[in-house]
């Protein structure tokens, strides 16, 4: 065998021998300097490709820190750090913790740390700090609204109402009258608690005829006079002493003396009865009341600026209650609300109830369902008495009038009765029937209409002069004025005058024409009211005087189409 030593030591040349053809060769060249380069390269590639990430490092950290920035400065971000610092509101009006004390501590917050946040922002940050209880109260409140429907002005005198004190101004201002210092308590302490009694009663609101009642009641302090201090509490509470006083027992005999005197068109059906029975009145007694008779009758029986505050309300209905007057509905819209806003300062904020309130709302029923005479309940009132008479005993009253209604419905009904049609003349020939609910007569109570040139004419007599057409014969009184001014302040102020709604005064002595004008050219029945002849509020005189000035206001379901 061979040995692997031995065969390399032959293959392989000797060292001497190596180095003698070395020595003999060419000398190779230096290589150092090459590995020395590629080294410096490297060297320069490292540094360069730190400085790649430092700069990719940086920008990542710079783009995030302004994501960042952007994102603690947008609306939510900031409502998030604002509700940290508002506590969470919770209603409890026992312990006088209502909203306007909450927002008070913290109205600084929504006014000027929130002030850079949008009106909607705002709106959800204070919503968000309602409890849940509050909250859900408030959304049912508002129904059938959303919270977003509202600005923040706006929501914050929605809470006001809604999360209030139950106490009324009158017991606050009486016990604010009646604040005493404790022994325990330093003169700061008192001037503290005078300052948010006096606050919170609104004293720079009474009138002066208030305070004088206020300054009576507390001056009764003896035992002997609790009774009356608690008649005078309970009527001050009930706001008997604001600009509505009681009327006296000869004021009411006045007004009813006066409600019996006008003589209501055949129309109305039911007269107007004393104000001793007004708890009696029927819902058609008190609109008879309101549309004809209560500019004249309160007008001497109210405080000036009551009275042009009640002119507000019967305006705006009057004008609501017709499409006739469609033109004038956004301006009725105006009365209305203007009429919401003073209401508290006139007949006191305890009496501010929903039902008042929704009357700022009435204009939008109209834009849904047309003037209010056409979703009225007042014409099914007299079937309340029909109904009665089908119930014959007391056991089972709904199946007797089920079944008398069912048997009226299955009376055989001819079918040959035609319509009648109108305008025609009353069999006596002496009226005439305009529409079905219109007839003019000879009479004082339906002698009276007006045409479509606004004048004021007094029928006497009707004439055919065709198989269709028929003239009306008649004084047309020469002279005739408005009733009442009513503004209300707005955008701007909106004055009204009666004439602009058809309501005028004119004497019936007055310089007058006969005139025979066609049944065409009626407008519509006017209701004569007499002006009474002195104040209704002084002391009456016997007199026999018949009344000469008369105020005229449009039957408001006789309008006819121009």
């Amino acid at each position: 065998m061979l040995n692997p030593d031995d065969l390399n030591d032959e293959q392989q040349p000797s060292r001497s021998s190596h180095e003698s053809h070395r020595q003999g060769s060419v000398p190779e060249p230096n290589t150092a300097w090459i590995h020395e380069m590629f080294k410096q390269q490297q060297c320069i590639l490292h540094q360069q490709q730190e400085a790649f990430l430092k700069q990719q490092e940086s920008f990542l950290t710079r783009m995030m820190s302004s994501m960042n920035m952007r994102e603690s400065t947008g609306p939510e971000f900031l409502i998030d750090s604002l509700a940290n610092h508002v506590t969470e509101f919770r209603y409890d009006p026992e312990e006088n913790v209502t909203f306007a004390a909450w927002y008070r501590r913290f109205e600084g917050l929504f006014e000027k740390d929130a002030a850079k946040l949008p009106d909607d922002a705002k709106v959800r940050l204070l919503l968000r700090k309602l409890g849940v209880a509050e909250h859900e109260r408030y959304n049912n409140y508002i129904l059938p609204k959303n919270p977003g429907d509202f600005g923040f002005a706006e929501t914050i005198v929605k809470l006001r109402a809604l999360f209030g004190s139950k106490e009324s101004d009158v017991s606050k201002r009486y016990k604010c009258f009646q604040l005493q210092k404790t022994r325990t308590e330093d003169y700061v302490t008192f001037s503290c608690r005078i300052n948010k009694a006096t606050l919170e009663a609104e004293l720079a609101g009474l009138s002066e005829e208030t305070m004088k009642c206020l300054i009576f009641v507390c001056g009764l302090k003896d035992e002997e006079d609790a009774d009356v201090r608690m008649k005078l509490l309970s009527r001050l509470l009930e706001g008997k002493f604001d600009r509505c006083p009681l009327w006296s027992p000869q004021l009411k005999e006045a007004v009813s003396g006066f409600l019996k005197q006008v003589q209501l068109p055949s129309e109305i059906h039911r007269s107007l009865r004393s104000v001793r029975y007004v708890a009696f009145w029927k819902g058609t007694e008190f609109r008879t009341f309101l549309h004809y008779t209560s500019v004249v009758a309160l007008r001497d029986c109210l405080d000036p600026h009551v009275n042009s505050h009640f002119l507000l309300y019967f305006c705006g209905i009057t004008i609501l209650s017709s499409s006739f007057y469609q033109h004038l509905w956004h301006r009725a819209k105006d009365f209305l609300s203007r009429l919401v806003k003073d209401f508290g300062s006139i007949y006191g904020r305890t009496h501010l109830t929903s039902n008042v309130h929704n009357l700022q709302h009435v204009y939008e029923e109209l834009a849904m369902f047309g003037p209010l005479d056409n979703f009225s309940v007042y014409c099914f009132e007299n079937h309340l008495q029909q109904i009665k008479r089908w119930v014959r005993s007391g056991t089972k009253c709904a199946e007797q009038v089920a079944g008398r209604a069912h048997e009226i419905a299955t009376i055989y009904m001819s079918a040959n009765i035609s319509a009648r049609t109108y305008p025609y003349l009353k069999t006596n020939g002496i009226g005439l029937h305009a529409i079905a609910d219109f007839v003019l007569l000879p009479i004082f109570k339906d002698q009276w209409f007006l045409t479509k040139d606004n004048g004021i004419i007094k029928f006497l007599e009707a004439k055919k002069t065709s198989s269709l057409q028929f003239s009306v014969v008649g004084m047309r009184i020469l002279s005739q004025a408005a009733l009442f001014e009513v503004s209300a302040e707005g955008n701007e102020i909106l004055v009204t005058s009666s004439a602009d709604i058809l309501i005028f005064q004119a004497r019936e002595t007055a310089p007058s024409e006969k005139v025979e004008v066609p049944w065409t050219a009626i407008r519509c029945k006017l209701v004569a009211v007499p002006l009474p002849s002195r104040p209704l509020n002084l002391p009456s005189v016997p007199t026999s005087i018949k009344p000469s000035i008369y105020s005229f206001f449009p039957l408001l379901h006789t309008f006819q189409p121009d």
